[in-house]
């Protein structure tokens, strides 16, 4: 079985596990920040900085002048790449893939958040525990929560978002929003998401997440939501079995599919063949697809 040679190869995977985010180099003298804006403004998105639960976060957005119609939520991932055992001293990554699919959504009305210390002159001041043990931590959820509601308004659906780690808490801010009412969320739509956190952390021996969330924990809340959760079978970072683990936990019947893409892998090439993947029609069915 395919998704059992991946499993197998983890001490490549080791490499790029640690914080799922995806190495890429930019121009001499630009910074992060500038490689931000210079993707959000192929999408045309503009971005504002938002305080939310303590947290300074960037966010890019447009068409919610509107008032009215379903809006695209995107979270980012994990950011930057863990080297060996130690994490970065600051998380931002250089190639937000979260972002990339952002920019690529056709749709008239999106806006992405950024995560906690990212983007930040000084990310160390405002704690590394939020990007490493309690990167999906309640506080977090919380936070994101607040600035859609605030950027959003109530009064119209959502489509939550994420790539990697960014599905992780859109999956949880899914969850939340749905038992408080806090939000009226539409489907769920994650990419490469280790959404069974334990089965991961365990899988590469890497230390539990103990200040998170576990997906896998509130599965049982979401078999009502429309969801579509998509992994490359070539992804060594998350491994199909990770996220097929999660959907098979959500309680039947459920509005639940994993998509299985043959030629992709953990951050090749979502980005490129977005604006098609990203209006396939969230399920009302159950039957995987490969």
């Amino acid at each position: 079985m395919h998704c059992i040679a991946i499993l197998a190869r983890t001490l490549v995977a080791w490499l790029t596990v640690a914080l799922l985010g995806a190495c890429a180099a930019i121009a001499p003298g630009q910074s992060s920040l500038d490689a931000a804006h210079v993707i959000a403004a192929s999408g045309g998105l503009t971005p504002t900085w938002e305080t939310a639960g303590g947290f300074r976060l960037l966010t890019y957005a447009r068409g919610l002048e509107q008032g009215s119609g379903a809006v695209n939520v995107y979270i980012e991932g994990d950011g930057r790449l863990w080297r060996g055992r130690r994490p970065p001293a600051d998380p931002t990554s250089s190639s937000p893939m979260g972002l990339k699919l952002a920019a690529q959504d056709p749709a008239p009305a999106v806006i992405w958040i950024g995560r906690p210390c990212m983007y930040l002159d000084d990310a160390r001041a405002c704690g590394a525990r939020w990007w490493t043990s309690h990167r999906y931590a309640p506080e977090v959820v919380d936070a994101l929560l607040e600035i859609v509601q605030r950027r959003v308004g109530g009064d119209r659906t959502v489509t939550l978002l994420g790539h990697s780690g960014g599905g992780v808490l859109a999956t949880l801010m899914a969850a939340r929003a749905l038992e408080a009412g806090r939000l009226s969320v539409e489907a769920l739509i994650t990419v490469g998401a280790p959404l069974d956190l334990e089965g991961w952390t365990t899988l590469f021996r890497v230390t539990p997440l103990s200040g998170s969330l576990d997906p896998m924990h509130i599965a049982s809340r979401l078999a009502d939501l429309p969801q579509r959760h998509l992994v490359g079978a070539r992804d060594e970072v998350v491994p199909v079995a990770v996220v097929q683990r999660f959907v098979q936990a959500l309680p039947a019947p459920n509005r639940a599919r994993l998509e299985v893409y043959p030629r992709y892998a953990h951050s090749c090439c979502w980005d490129e063949d977005w604006r098609m993947l990203c209006q396939v029609p969230a399920p009302g069915r159950t039957t995987p697809v490969n």
